[in-house]
């Protein structure tokens, strides 16, 4: 399979391969990248709908680390290791799934599967397969990574969409005590089967903590508020989340006390809490945002 994989890159690279269909499929590649979920993430969290947001943002979550679990059990290696020639792009993780297209999967089958409109298996399937094959082209996944990326994502997109209101009901009668056990619980199992320093379990931790939190208090209604204000707390709420990292960075805590790895969760725990829990306690006290009407709402 491999080896069919080496020759396919091959075939379309010298079929296709240009200056501009170079620059095309990196731009694609960078479309499936994290930070532009992230983003999006936040701006539906904090401007939009805060329920939808956190869903979509565990979802995906969940979603990643499933893939680090897999990366970290197969250790493949990706293409161009095998023939530099085929390198169009670096990446220093494993091969096998493809972790663009799983996340294009779960994050456009979540978003897309809770609309009624035809039209949306567009969005379903034409950006996924895009960023999937954008990562042949440029010789960082094999075509097998990428159909196994896919069908992870699609997977758990549609699992998601099916349990989601089912199990967040069961967990919302726990206690917040509870709730925050079963958060950590699930934080040291992307630790220990997850990628070495990755922003994941911290983050995931923070973000699901920060949402109890807040659903445990007087909480934060995302749809309140002028369109200047929902920009302004874009703007605040994603510089406080860089002067965050710049300062983890930045100050060298990890090396200089020898535990890279606690700073490294602490910072992406700090990243997640602010997004779900603090960002929104700052909007409502800044008036650029409203708690809900409990009496309205029910």
């Amino acid at each position: 399979m491999i080896l069919w994989g080496l020759d396919f890159i091959k075939l379309i690279q010298s079929t296709l391969e240009s200056p501009f269909m170079d620059f095309l499929m990196k731009i694609i590649s960078f479309l499936g990248n994290g930070s532009v979920y992230f983003v999006w993430i936040v701006v539906l969290y904090w401007c939009i709908n805060e329920k939808q947001g956190f869903a979509l943002g565990t979802g995906l979550m969940i979603s990643v680390g499933i893939n680090d679990l897999v990366k970290m059990t197969v250790k493949e290696k990706r293409p161009f290791q095998l023939d530099y020639t085929l390198g169009k792009d670096f990446e220093l993780s494993y091969s096998f799934p493809s972790g663009h297209s799983q996340s294009a999967g779960t994050f456009f089958g979540i978003t897309c599967g809770s609309l009624r409109k035809w039209y949306n298996w567009i969005y379903l399937i034409i950006p996924p397969f895009l960023i999937g094959f954008s990562r042949v082209y440029l010789g960082v996944h094999f075509p097998h990574d990428v159909l196994a990326g896919l069908a992870l994502g699609y997977g758990a997109g549609a699992f998601y969409i099916l349990g989601y209101r089912k199990t967040a009901r069961k967990i919302s009668g726990l206690k917040t005590s509870v709730k925050l056990f079963m958060c950590a619980l699930v934080s040291l199992v992307l630790i220990k089967f997850g990628q070495p320093l990755s922003p994941l379990p911290g983050a995931f931790f923070g973000f699901t903590a920060g949402y109890i939190l807040l659903g445990a208090g007087k909480g934060f209604e995302a749809s309140s508020g002028s369109l200047a204000q929902k920009i302004m707390r874009f703007l605040l709420g994603i510089t406080a989340l860089l002067v965050i990292v710049v300062f983890f960075k930045k100050t060298g805590l990890g090396v200089i006390t020898g535990q890279v790895d606690l700073f490294n969760f602490i910072c992406w725990f700090l990243c997640g809490i602010w997004v779900s829990w603090g960002a929104p306690l700052v909007f409502v006290l800044l008036g650029l945002a409203k708690r809900p009407d409990r009496k309205q709402n029910g």
